[in-house]
């Protein structure tokens, strides 16, 4: 059997499938771990169990990487957010709630949610980083969120506010409750998922009709 033949198997072909995935699951916790400017591409693809020069192939440098890492860990949660605004037929004040708490689940409660921590500690240092994930994730969130602000002003369901600025203020709020669990985790007694409820509570009181 040639070389060029034993690359064409389809064990081979499906091991080669996987590898960028396994690429940027380990780079993830390498990450996490570091930070991103003590993250070295020797230790991520040793933690993939690949040579170097393979985690190249796919990704040309670091920062490309981070980036891919970002992107696969948060784009798809707005990706069903979409989706989940597109097929929802009813109150937009219990709309926003369910997509506000499936991102507590789903990113400000796990580690995903430490993304974030890295990319403002880094965002000195390396603004295209900090500007891809404001443009990537922070913009299309609470675009989405002043979007239904808007909606429910229309109906009647919200009094009048500045929508966009809401939606930016309710999203800075929920973000300061990840930084402050991934800084301090277990060491502050009081239920993060409480505050959470607590500022959603607070919210759709300012909104209420008087």
């Amino acid at each position: 059997m040639t070389k060029s033949t034993l690359q064409e198997t389809p064990d081979r072909k499906r091991r080669k499938d996987k590898r960028p995935n396994e690429i940027l699951d380990a780079a993830l916790k390498v990450f996490l771990e570091r930070g991103y400017s003590s993250a070295k591409m020797d230790d991520i693809a040793a933690l993939a169990g690949v040579r170097k020069g393979t985690v190249y192939l796919y990704f040309k440098n670091k920062e490309i990487l981070f980036l891919e890492v970002i992107r696969r860990n948060t784009i798809p949660h707005i990706e069903i957010a979409n989706q989940i605004v597109k097929e929802y037929r009813g109150p937009k004040t219990a709309l926003i709630q369910m997509l506000v708490t499936f991102w507590w689940e789903q990113v400000g409660a796990t580690t995903t949610g430490e993304i974030l921590k890295i990319i403002i500690g880094e965002a000195r240092n390396f603004p295209s980083v900090a500007q891809f994930y404001l443009s990537n994730v922070f913009q299309p969130a609470w675009n989405i969120i002043a979007s239904l602000l808007q909606s429910g002003i229309e109906s009647g369901e919200f009094r009048e506010v500045d929508s966009e600025l809401v939606s930016r203020a309710l999203i800075k709020n929920l973000l300061i409750i990840v930084l402050w669990r991934v800084t301090f985790g277990e060491s502050d007694d009081v239920a993060l998922d409480a505050e959470f409820k607590m500022i959603l509570d607070y919210f759709f009181a300012g909104l209420r009709i008087l």
